[in-house]
């Protein structure tokens, strides 16, 4: 459902926080606030992953790491929306073996989760990426509350609508309804073809 009370309470507090006086917005350069945070130029840095944590590694001031905040006191636990991207292997339609192929493809995988994931969390995040125990304690926090939204995946096939959110802050619109109004149908005409589309492929 979009344009619920809590959409358009989510898309007020954005654009209050994002665009407040003291904020910093660089549309283009993400390196620009990164290196601004690094020289001790800004008290937070907003919207980057945990994987890029590495780049603060040589900080020489003590930073910490922090959730995003819930969106208000009714709001039982933290969320973390992954990134619109990821890496995936695939097997060639003309692949000579392509079940010898798929078990082997399944095996790696299965491997990093068991060792590669873990190494990565205890080791490099939690204990070189970080000062100290309290933000280790975070990224459990972040790491626990992971989650991700199919529109937001597939935003782009759907008329941006997953980052509507985005949309509306560039803007520094708090419309959501007319924001929504304006893709609706293309959206969900392109959801419902998305959707035949897998439906005939699996």
């Amino acid at each position: 459902t979009m344009g619920t009370e809590r959409q358009i309470k989510a898309a007020e507090l954005i654009n209050k926080i994002f665009w407040n006086q003291g904020s910093y917005v660089h549309l283009q350069e993400e390196n620009i606030t990164v290196d601004m945070f690094r020289g001790g130029r800004a008290l937070m840095l907003g919207n980057n992953t945990l994987g890029s944590t590495y780049v603060l590694r040589e900080m020489e001031d003590e930073y910490g790491i922090l959730p995003y905040p819930k969106l208000d006191e009714l709001q039982e636990n933290y969320r973390t929306v992954v990134h619109d991207c990821a890496s995936i292997g695939v097997i060639p339609i003309n692949c000579a073996h392509p079940e010898q192929t798929g078990a082997v493809l399944e095996a790696m995988n299965s491997e990093s989760w068991k060792y590669v994931i873990p190494a990565w969390y205890e080791t490099a995040l939690k204990i070189k990426y970080v000062r100290d125990n309290v933000s280790a304690q975070m990224i459990d926090i972040i790491r626990d509350s992971i989650t991700t939204e199919f529109a937001y995946v597939y935003a782009s096939k759907l008329d941006n609508a997953g980052k509507i959110f985005r949309t509306l802050t560039q803007k520094k619109s708090n419309d959501f309804a007319s924001e929504w109004a304006k893709i609706q149908n293309g959206a969900e005409n392109k959801l419902e073809k998305l959707y035949e589309a897998y439906i005939v492929n699996y």
